[in-house]
């Protein structure tokens, strides 16, 4: 009877050993992501060039490696809160599977008369004084953007291999300089936060005023006007590895924002860049505004205001590689 009573004990023991695991290997099976929903390592998910400690907790599910349709759940809000407060988010270009971020004073006008060519056969022509203000609300109101998306289409498209991300940026001297000279300087804007109506008599003025109102939010500085919002407050920068986009182009670096409209529009991006630059430079500007910041910055920004600058947005001279001073700046400067 005793051996018979451990026989069946051990027997039992057996079976319920080997259906626990069994159980664990199905478990693991319907937890793994479907084709091309891979789950990352954490590491892949970390800027390349930057690290900000308030971006610990939106980047904090993946480095569970948790598969990336439940992350891509965790910041659903996120990601829409920051869309929403674009007037012209990350538009979508179905037909040539392209997702292109036009930020506020890099390239955004251009960008979005081309997207309204391409998508919807709006041609507005950016060059031309009275058109050029019919592109940004028009953009608004038809083009197609990330925002009318739902989470399982956002995922799938960034998760195709066939689609593109790209962005374009500009350096953040010159930006805050045309953001200032556009939007400004002329006294017409300054309901646009955090200006609160008082006028900046000057660029150094103007910097005072957002490193005063700095100091009074968090580091993102995502409550500022999106002319001069930090650029990595869009595109979802601070929710997507550097991995995630396929071109970053820089508008004030003629042959990066050439190959931008190359290898994301093939021949015509390049039809596009060619017939813009070469209208702009027949008519003497090498800039789509009135304004050109780049050959103004020797009368607004010395070397100290420019340490300032940095400081108020190194997130973006991180994140984008850029140096104190423009590439095309430094050459002009060491030729004097």
């Amino acid at each position: 009877m005793h051996l018979w009573f451990r026989w069946f004990f051990w027997f039992t023991v057996f079976w319920v050993l080997l259906l626990i695991l069994a159980s664990h290997r199905v478990l693991q099976t319907l937890m793994v992501p479907s084709p091309g929903l891979e789950t990352s390592s954490p590491s892949e998910y970390r800027s390349h060039t930057v690290n900000f400690s308030w971006q610990a907790p939106v980047l904090a599910s993946l480095f569970n490696e948790k598969p990336l349709a439940e992350y891509f759940q965790n910041i659903s809000d996120l990601w829409r809160r920051e869309q929403e407060q674009s007037f012209v988010g990350v538009i979508v270009f179905a037909k040539q599977q392209r997702l292109l971020c036009s930020i506020p004073k890099a390239g955004c006008t251009a960008a979005r008369a081309f997207a309204l060519r391409e998508t919807l056969g709006v041609v507005l022509d950016p060059l031309d004084a009275d058109e050029i203000h019919l592109i940004h609300p028009q953009g608004r109101a038809n083009l197609t953007q990330l925002l009318h998306l739902q989470d399982e289409e956002l995922l799938r498209v960034l998760s195709d291999p066939s689609w593109k991300f790209g962005a374009l940026v500009r350096h953040p001297l010159t930006r805050l300089l045309s953001a200032y000279l556009d939007k400004v300087k002329a006294g017409r804007e300054l309901e646009r936060y955090p200006l609160k109506n008082r006028y900046p008599h000057s660029f150094e003025r103007f910097v005072d005023y957002l490193e005063e109102a700095a100091k009074t939010m968090t580091p993102d500085l995502t409550p500022f006007d999106e002319h001069w919002r930090p650029q990595s407050g869009f595109c979802l920068f601070r929710m997507l590895p550097r991995t995630f986009f396929d071109c970053i182009g820089k508008v004030d670096e003629p042959e990066s924002l050439r190959k931008f409209y190359v290898d994301m529009f093939g021949q015509a991006g390049l039809e596009w860049h060619e017939s813009m630059r070469k209208r702009a430079q027949a008519s003497g500007r090498n800039t789509l505004h009135s304004q050109s910041a780049a050959s103004l910055l020797h009368k607004h920004v010395n070397e100290r205001l420019a340490q300032r600058v940095r400081k108020l947005y190194a997130e973006d001279y991180e994140r984008f590689g850029y140096d104190l001073w423009p590439p095309y700046y430094r050459k002009a400067s060491a030729t004097l």
